[in-house]
């Protein structure tokens, strides 16, 4: 806007509109000592003032629309700023009310497990380069946790540090082939082993070894932590069943489980530190 008052076509209209006042007024001045429909003069003066009328008329919605344009354009900055503010407000909203939520379920849990202790953490990053997930948490051995803590989200269970620092630590999830999780069904009694597949992990699966032959395992049953070997405790939530099959290789049978974390929305975990019959993991 302030280009267009320095410009070219300003002085150009400037110049237009000082000639459509001059030839007005001239024109005002004759008319009252010469009638302009009786005399040349005024059969010339007539159009003059109907081009001197609509000149005038244009000079001024000209300058009324860059009035009204500076107006909106005022009003457009004022409403992104409102805009911007609200969406801020709801911003801050949605994260209070999921971290109320987040604490209204450790909470309970804590009520629960009255032997567990936990360390709150947040997650910092994410490696992408990892085919089974591996998560940054804002928590080290200054906060009091250890390598092989256990590490669940309100969902369920999502694995264990793997690597830790000072500051920091690294969490490998069940979905790592790496990690063998000590499990079992409380419906059936089948006790088992989960472990990750590269095949399953995209989709958030693990596979549950060791099933005897004749399982009672069925889809939409509960796979839990079963607390053998000291470094989970019993009772976490893994996941559910989706398939029962038999090996081909041995006779025993085995299933794919869903894991009930969410693992793409993952901001917040608690770190077990301490529970009833952990056991010290060596390294």
């Amino acid at each position: 806007m302030r280009d267009f008052f320095k410009s070219r076509r300003l002085r150009m209209l400037a110049l237009v509109l000082a000639v459509t006042v001059a030839v007005s007024v001239i024109s005002g001045a004759v008319g009252k000592w010469l009638d302009p429909q009786a005399t040349a003069v005024g059969a010339l003066l007539t159009p003059v003032q109907k081009l001197t009328t609509w000149l005038g008329n244009g000079v001024s919605d000209f300058i009324l629309t860059h009035q009204r344009a500076a107006e909106l354009a005022q009003e457009n900055a004022e409403l992104r700023e409102d805009l911007q503010t609200v969406t801020e407000q709801l911003i801050d909203f949605e994260s209070y009310q999921r971290e109320n939520e987040y604490l209204k379920q450790f909470l309970e849990i804590k009520q629960n497990h009255e032997d567990y202790t936990f360390s709150n953490g947040r997650v910092i990053s994410i490696d992408s380069t990892d085919g089974y997930l591996s998560y940054t948490v804002d928590r080290g051995t200054l906060d009091g946790v250890a390598l092989h803590d256990p590490v669940m989200t309100t969902d369920g269970l999502l694995g264990y540090i793997s690597e830790i620092s000072a500051t920091s630590c690294v969490v490998m999830t069940v979905l790592n082939p790496s990690m063998s999780v000590g499990a079992y069904c409380a419906r059936t009694g089948d006790y088992g082993v989960v472990s990750g597949l590269a095949t399953l992990a995209s989709g958030g699966e693990c596979r549950l070894d060791y099933l005897s032959p004749e399982t009672g395992l069925s889809p939409g049953d509960y796979i839990i932590t079963s607390g053998l070997g000291g470094v989970f405790p019993e009772g976490l939530v893994i996941g559910t069943v989706k398939t029962v099959a038999r090996d081909s290789a041995t006779i025993n049978s085995y299933a794919i489980v869903t894991s009930s974390v969410k693992f793409d929305g993952v901001r917040d975990v608690m770190i077990l530190t301490g529970f009833s019959g952990q056991k010290e993991v060596n390294p």
